[in-house]
């Protein structure tokens, strides 16, 4: 009776050895342990001495591979009929570098933020606003400083809890929106990588 040997790709994975191996990108089981060790070993692709390089495959390619390398299997294929594999040569990173791109990054956000709440308060107008609510409620506007306090104190609360983010930690483990949003175009794009490669013949698949 033939060994079934199960395979499960994601859609993109990032490798940084010039040598790709089935076991580099996806999982790998069998009952027959011996077997899934060659599985793991057999090469997908020899990545040339470039920075970066991106490498689309069929499953039917890597079925084509496996057959050749082990005979007498069946292989259950239970992720992704087409996926990408993304190779970026490791490099040396500087802390300083990284640390002034994260200051430089920080201080264009708080500018820019800062400078559309500025325009936005301009807009409607917002010292009228609270003056006039102040005067409504208390009488006079010697209270004034309490609702722009909270006004302040609010919005920072409320881009924290939109967010879900208070510096590494979050207050929930639901990913934020912007996370979702992250995902979504890494999804979309991962798409569109696989149907251009389809479409310019450059796929790895069977002849």
């Amino acid at each position: 009776m033939n060994e079934t040997v199960y395979i499960s790709f994601p859609k993109n994975t990032q490798v940084n050895t010039a040598r790709v191996s089935i076991g580099d990108c996806a999982s790998v089981w069998c009952e027959d342990a011996h077997i899934t060790a060659r599985v793991k070993a057999i090469t997908l692709a020899n990545v040339p001495d470039v920075r970066s390089r991106r490498y689309v495959f069929s499953i039917m390619k890597v079925i084509e591979l496996i057959k050749n390398e082990v005979a007498g299997v069946e292989i259950n294929s239970v992720g992704e009929s087409d996926f990408i594999i993304s190779y970026k040569k490791p490099q040396k990173r500087s802390r300083i570098l990284e640390y002034a791109k994260i200051v430089f990054i920080g201080l264009i956000v708080f500018c820019g933020g800062a400078f559309a709440i500025i325009a936005y308060g301009n807009d409607v107008d917002i010292n009228s606003v609270m003056e006039s609510v102040c005067t409504f409620v208390t009488g006079d506007n010697n209270w004034l400083w309490v609702l722009q306090s909270s006004y302040c104190i609010g919005l920072g609360a409320g881009i924290i809890i939109f967010y879900n983010h208070i510096g590494r930690r979050k207050y929930e483990k639901d990913p934020t929106p912007l996370e979702v949003e992250m995902r979504l175009y890494e999804d979309d794009a991962n798409t569109a990588i696989i149907n251009e490669s389809a479409r310019e013949a450059k796929e790895q698949d069977v002849k």
